[in-house]
């Protein structure tokens, strides 16, 4: 049995990593990692993991690492989820991290991060993307923190928001990954966040680059609502795989406009319910032009708009919208 001596900070690894093992081709990659050991002597692997440029679909990414097993005397795969377990945009790192038992296990000669799964997420979920991130890249707490803001910029309340970030040292190496978890944000809401690196290697951090989040999926089938006025009310459910970056009414001009983004590569079907019914017809644009493919049912207490939203980012503008 071969161990490889992975334990020191200075070590770094830059290769690709791609997962043979995969039965499609490789859409996503370990771009690099790096290791240190902790004050626990536990054996810590971070690195990132990014999608093909040339990959329409989002992944689902699990990364693995072989490990021996000193207990057991075997061979195994350890996994971990990216701290952004979807990937969604081409070319962008989402952080990983290991940390690794090392009275129970030892590292062999191709104990390298890969794509131990990846696959196309083409289920229907709705995801919510509202909120603004303030934050310095420069450290500012003695332990190498990094402390910033964040605004939920929406009209409803975000639960179970991770916030991560790289950790980079002088010449942009990467030393850590951190997250942390922001359990609910009420509208308009502005709170602070705190990134807080491994003391082990606190001294070495720099900067943090790739500060994101990732909001908790929202349930499927139901209707999110909006209120427009104290008369009038909005629901709406998009099934596609799409993100909702804005949503706001207009009373100068009764319009309602919505910014969207459907990162599934195929249309996704955005529905939308006006309560109660109005006598005045309205109108739905897509990017400023009339968006004729829309169908619009006046049912008895409510007003149905169907549509389907191509790929890309997308303005949806209903106008006429009336407050009562």
């Amino acid at each position: 049995m071969i161990f490889l001596n992975f334990f020191s900070s200075d070590t770094v690894y830059s290769q690709p990593v791609s997962n043979s093992t995969l039965k499609e081709n490789n859409n996503t990659y370990v771009k690099n990692y790096t290791s240190y050991i902790d004050s626990s002597k536990n054996i810590v692997v971070v690195g990132q993991v990014m999608k093909q440029s040339d990959q329409a679909f989002p992944q689902n990414v699990t990364v693995g690492m072989h490990v021996y097993n000193n207990i057991t005397g075997t061979d195994e795969v350890l996994t971990e989820k990216p701290y952004g377990p979807i990937l969604y945009k081409n070319n962008d790192p989402f952080p990983f991290k290991f940390v690794i038992n090392s009275t129970k296990y030892s590292l062999l000669d191709e104990s390298a991060p890969f794509v131990f799964e990846n696959e196309n997420v083409t289920g229907s979920f709705t995801k919510i993307n509202t909120f603004e991130l303030d934050y310095p890249v420069i450290p500012q707490g003695p332990s190498k923190e990094l402390y910033g803001n964040i605004t939920n910029t929406g009209p409803f309340q975000i639960d179970n928001l991770t916030l991560f970030a790289i950790a980079r040292d002088s010449k942009s190496t990467q030393v850590d990954s951190v997250k942390t978890l922001i359990p609910a944000l009420k509208p308009y809401e502005t709170t602070s966040f705190t990134f807080t690196p491994n003391p082990a290697i606190k001294d070495s951090v720099h900067y943090y680059s790739c500060v994101a989040g990732d909001v908790e999926d929202m349930m499927i089938g139901k209707y999110k609502m909006f209120t427009i006025s104290n008369l009038k009310v909005l629901g709406y459910k998009h099934s596609g795989l799409m993100v909702l970056d804005a949503l706001n009414y207009n009373k100068s001009n009764h319009q309602l406009n919505m910014k969207l983004n459907n990162v599934y590569p195929a249309p996704g079907a955005l529905t939308l319910q006006l309560m109660p019914n109005q006598t005045n017809p309205i109108s739905v644009y897509l990017d400023g032009q009339p968006f004729t493919s829309a169908k619009i049912n006046y049912l008895e207490n409510m007003m149905l708009v169907d549509m389907s939203i191509p790929q890309g980012p997308h303005d949806v503008v209903l106008s006429n919208v009336e407050e009562y």
